[in-house]
């Protein structure tokens, strides 16, 4: 019959494999014990070469993110630091000399006594030479007799450079991910409870309004804040009287998506881990959107203009002198205490502006009265 022909095929087939492992195993025992070691060793060594470069990968990450996780620990720590060297510079800065020569004429000059004979002549030339000569170049050079402060300014100035750099990373991985969210809280609460950009809009001197409607429909938001379906609930509360093919285009949401039994149908996809899914994956508009708040912020631009001085420092030391202004940022009371003075003045200004253009108005009616 049929089936017993396939059960017998079926029969011999197993008896065929078995007996190729029979022979294997027996080739394997008849191999001398050196070739066996030598087989293991490539297969080691094959794995530790395809391994090799993934763990080197694995650990420059980790190691990457305990800096990262240093600097964000440290950060007032190198702010305290580079106020700290900025003191140090400026104290070598009062060792610098204003000369109207070249350093080492001077002490030449003194000795052969030629201001000596310059002072000896008459009062009428040295009036006249005053008002027709004209000023000569101004030398700045660092008067000093141990040779040291001139290698130690250098060094404290790169090293200020670089402590500033670093406390700019700090504040990336510290500071920022704090500012995206209360953005994104503000721009969600305004979404969801005022209805912003749906029953209103921003002026158009808005500057901050107008830029948060770019990062609306973009998949990413909100990352950071931790209501991720605040777009769902702005669709349920307004949807039904705005429309919610509307709202979901202005939001950029997908309403097929939002069916939970679509959702269930679907077959999940094996992740994609090359770096061309990953390059695609990136949301452009919301990393755009992201920059613009980092680089509006105050302290951020703060860090940025502090880094931007060192920089210039190393063109011209005395540019580390406005690095005392971190004095007033650093401490808290006095920064207070600047904000309060800086609030007071713009008040006392707007007051001095409004008596002014009332006693102009006042003077300019009683004119044309007694003109009159």
């Amino acid at each position: 019959s049929p089936f017993s022909l396939l059960l017998s095929l079926s029969v011999s087939e197993e008896n065929g494999e078995k007996a190729e492992k029979e022979t294997e195993e027996a080739a394997e025992a008849e191999e001398p014990p050196q070739l066996k070691e030598r087989k293991k060793k490539v297969k080691r060594e094959q794995k530790t070469v395809s391994d090799g470069g993934f763990d080197f990968w694995n650990e420059l990450e980790i190691q990457r993110i305990k800096f990262l996780n240093y600097l964000s620990r440290n950060f007032y720590n190198l702010r305290f630091l580079a106020l700290f060297i900025a003191f140090a510079l400026n104290f070598i800065l009062l060792f610098y000399r204003v000369s109207d020569s070249p350093p080492g004429e001077e002490d030449i000059l003194e000795g052969s006594g030629v201001f000596e004979e310059e002072e000896e002549g008459s009062g009428m030339e040295e009036a006249g030479g005053e008002e027709d000569e004209e000023e000569g170049p101004v030398y700045f050079f660092l008067e000093e007799s141990t040779g040291y402060m001139q290698p130690s300014l250098s060094f404290l100035a790169i090293l200020h450079t670089l402590i500033s750099f670093l406390c700019i990373i700090g504040y990336n991985c510290l500071k920022v991910p704090l500012v995206i969210f209360k953005r994104e809280k503000e721009l969600a609460r305004k979404l969801e409870f005022d209805g912003l950009y749906i029953t209103e809009q921003p002026e158009d001197d808005d500057i901050k309004g107008q830029w948060d409607r770019l990062v609306l429909n973009t998949p990413s938001f909100p990352s950071n804040y931790w209501d991720k379906f605040v777009k769902r609930k702005v669709l349920e509360k307004y949807g039904d009287i705005y429309g919610r093919e509307r709202i979901a285009e202005l939001l950029g949401m997908d309403l097929a998506s939002l069916d939970i039994s679509a959702q269930q149908q679907e077959k999940k996809s094996e992740p994609d881990n090359s770096v061309l899914s990953w390059i695609t994956s990136i949301d452009i508009k919301y990393q755009i959107w992201k920059f613009g708040v980092v680089f509006t912020d105050n302290s951020f631009l703060y860090l940025v203009w502090y880094l931007v001085m060192s920089l210039l420092g190393h063109y011209n030391n005395f540019f580390f002198a406005c690095h005392l202004l971190d004095i007033a940022m650093g401490v808290k009371t006095l920064r207070t205490i600047l904000s309060s003075v800086t609030h007071n003045g713009k008040q006392v200004g707007g007051a001095t502006e409004a008596l002014l253009s009332q006693r102009h108005t006042y003077s300019h009616t009683c004119t044309e009265t007694l003109s009159l």
